[in-house]
């Protein structure tokens, strides 16, 4: 009866979040490996034009820089054929990225740094704060103050290892790692492993 059946208002527009070199890649499996991956080096995903508008020195540089990858479609148009962004002319549309868990690792705390730096022009751009480029995008997050430091967990483990057995700090410290999300875990066993295996060698 050519009645709607569906609408989307206001549009929405969906925004990969990948690491560097690790997007998605569609291939047929008669293509020769050689050229997939040549393909896969030169291709341009939402995020990787996001870096390259921001990266223009022209007008479309200096607009773009005034946004985050979130706020990006409010403004601009992404251009399936082209994988280019151009300026936003008429309507609106709305920027949703992929979620992505914290088990992921640093693409949870890539897409944590998407969501408030403004104009980066690279994943290495990403994590520079303050004219320092930190290694990881955990310790850009970290720098930035938007992850919540491990202290806490640090004056529970230490109270407890004034008072507790070597059995008792084994279900504290699984209960911290399963339940309440450390962010270096690796510290805080460095810091308690003697207490917490004070009592393997009985």
């Amino acid at each position: 009866m050519q009645f709607h059946i569906h609408e989307q208002h206001p549009s929405i527009t969906r925004l990969q979040v990948h690491l560097p070199g690790q997007h998605q890649v569609t291939f047929d499996s008669d293509e020769d490996p050689q050229s997939v991956l040549e393909r896969a080096a030169n291709e341009r995903t939402t995020l990787t034009a996001f870096f390259a508008a921001n990266m223009d020195a022209g007008t479309l540089g200096i607009e773009a820089r005034k946004y985050t990858y979130p706020e990006f479609p409010q403004h601009f148009t992404w251009k399936a054929q082209t994988k280019s962004w151009e300026t936003r002319e008429r309507g609106f549309a709305l920027g949703r990225m992929y979620y992505v868990g914290l088990a992921a690792g640093e693409r949870f705390y890539l897409r944590t740094l998407l969501t408030v730096v403004k104009g980066p022009k690279s994943f290495q751009d990403l994590r520079t704060f303050r004219g320092t480029t930190y290694p990881t995008f955990h310790d850009a997050c970290m720098a930035r103050g938007l992850l919540e430091n491990d202290g806490e967990w640090q004056q529970c483990l230490e109270e407890a290892s004034a008072m507790q057995t070597g059995h008792q700090l084994h279900q504290l410290f699984a209960t911290i790692l399963n339940f309440c999300s450390p962010t270096n875990p690796a510290m805080l066993w460095a810091n308690f492993r003697q207490h917490i295996c004070d009592d393997l060698q009985h």
